[in-house]
């Protein structure tokens, strides 16, 4: 009986982290913040709320914005990049 019930927690546990990590996969953006080192570092980098960052790795389903950076964070991300020695171009903000 114990043995279930401990499977049956793993298993919700294991669920949740699977969610969490198909939520926060959305593409373009989940590459593009994690070339940064994360959503709190690109936060800090663009003088953002770690969670305007995170909505844009978050689906749509979850109120996210499905990957997609808005443009009018375009520019800085180049500069940024550019400023890390990293290249970013609009093919990988669009997803292109």
């Amino acid at each position: 009986m114990y043995k279930n019930e401990n499977i049956g927690l793993n298993n919700n546990i294991e669920n949740k982290m699977i969610t969490n990590n198909i939520k926060h996969n959305a593409q373009p953006a989940r590459s593009v913040v994690d070339s940064f080192g994360g959503c709190r570092k690109l936060a800090g980098i663009l003088n953002l709320n770690p969670g305007t960052v995170s909505r844009w790795t978050t689906s749509a389903a979850a109120n996210g914005t499905g990957g997609r950076i808005p443009q009018k964070y375009w520019g800085p991300l180049i500069v940024a990049a550019q400023d890390q020695g990293h290249t970013l171009t609009v093919f990988d903000l669009s997803g292109m």
